[in-house]
């Protein structure tokens, strides 16, 4: 099933002049739902949008048209912009497009959080390193709603960056935020599990790895989330390759200062495999 686009498909915003209201009205549930998961994941490929926002379609090929035909309506509006350019190759293959919010995209999304008068976000798109993380962790989150739909999760809530973060007082009551790339609440029939996550590419050394397990620890022991739930969620740990989940799992081991049972260490194929095994009543951490 897909939401109808009639009179919306030649409208444009290309001087950028209409305002959030006129937007609204040319925009579907569809484009509505695609908007929010950009604004909140920074940048989705074309991929990652197809296999969110057109599943249901009868074909790949079906969906990847029909997605193509709403990204394009989109950036016409200035609700969406591509990240970077297409390059193609001798074989006919081209990188994958990747889309942001654009300047109009970013007042709707705001309007539909219920902040209209919130102040804009700076719009700084990541690159480098940043941009392949960025993406990890929106695939990540692909792969929560991939198992959620195929019934081997029940996925409650999924929170990107910033929505994710923490804030919690340090020495001399400064401020300090906690950065999980993910949180999100599974259910089994017995508990209600809540979750961080953390994606690493393998950009980061194991003793940098470390002290971002510390924060965890010095926010658990501010006890805002356990008044806050009653519980502190489990640390889930999403690594590339085997040699460095061990790396990781020896050194919280051998840490005096940290509990081995608030973390899980996993690799992006065991993702959900590591969430179904912590779903016991116990990856929440009692205080």
């Amino acid at each position: 099933m897909s939401d109808p686009v009639t009179q919306t498909s030649s409208a444009t915003n290309r001087a950028g002049t209409k305002s959030t209201r006129q937007l609204l009205e040319l925009i579907t549930e569809r484009d509505t739902r695609i908007l929010t998961s950009v604004a909140e994941f920074r940048l989705i490929s074309t991929v990652q949008i197809q296999q969110l926002h057109f599943a249901a379609h009868a074909s790949v090929a079906a969906a990847i048209a029909a997605s193509w035909s709403v990204l394009r309506r989109l950036e016409t509006l200035r609700l969406l912009q591509r990240v970077g350019r297409r390059r193609r190759y001798g074989t006919g293959g081209s990188t994958p497009v990747t889309w942001a919010l654009g300047a109009a995209g970013e007042r709707v999304t705001r309007f539909l959080a219920g902040q209209p008068d919130a102040p804009r976000r700076r719009n700084l798109l990541p690159v480098g390193d940043e941009y392949h993380h960025t993406l990890a962790v929106t695939d990540a989150y692909l792969r929560l709603v991939r198992a959620h739909r195929q019934g081997r999760i029940e996925l409650v809530d999924a929170r990107g960056e910033p929505s994710a973060w923490r804030t919690y007082p340090g020495q001399l009551g400064r401020a300090i935020t906690l950065k999980p790339d993910l949180a999100f609440i599974t259910q089994t029939p017995e508990y209600r599990d809540h979750w961080f996550a953390e994606i690493d590419l393998g950009h980061q050394s194991t003793p940098r790895l470390l002290r971002k397990c510390h924060r965890y620890e010095q926010y658990r022991a501010s006890g805002i989330e356990q008044r806050r739930l009653g519980i502190f969620p489990r640390v889930l740990w999403v690594l590339p390759d085997s040699a460095r989940a061990n790396r990781l799992r020896d050194a919280i081991a051998a840490d005096r200062e940290l509990k081995p049972d608030m973390f899980l260490v996993t690799s992006p194929e065991q993702f959900i495999a590591a969430i179904q095994q912590g779903e016991t009543g116990t990856n929440t951490i009692n205080d």
